[in-house]
């Protein structure tokens, strides 16, 4: 039963996205509508399908730890970039000593 409220959750969610972001469905192309049909039933699908395979013990602990190493490479990257140098370790012009 939860996968099937999940994957409806998903499909509603990309309904309102598609209503929204065409003004009221003021600008939506009818041409479009196959494709945005089938979008949602991919969104259904695809949420469906993750979820039966993340009810799975075994899965669901691949889950967790992938997510846990990617966010924790993340957070590496990130505080890579945003690293400041300590105060002591400004770069001095040595004085010329001749």
């Amino acid at each position: 039963m939860r996968p099937v409220l999940v994957g409806t959750v998903t499909a509603l969610v990309l309904c309102a996205a598609i209503y929204l972001g065409s003004r009221g469905l003021h600008n939506f192309d009818s041409a479009l509508a196959p494709y945005a049909i089938a979008g949602v039933f991919l969104a259904f699908g695809i949420a469906y399908r993750y979820t039966v395979w993340i009810s799975s013990p075994g899965a669901r602990r691949l889950f967790k730890k992938g997510w846990g190493a990617a966010l924790a490479a993340l957070a590496y990257t990130w505080t890579q970039r945003n690293r400041r140098p300590p105060v002591d370790a400004t770069v001095r012009p040595k004085p010329n000593m001749r």
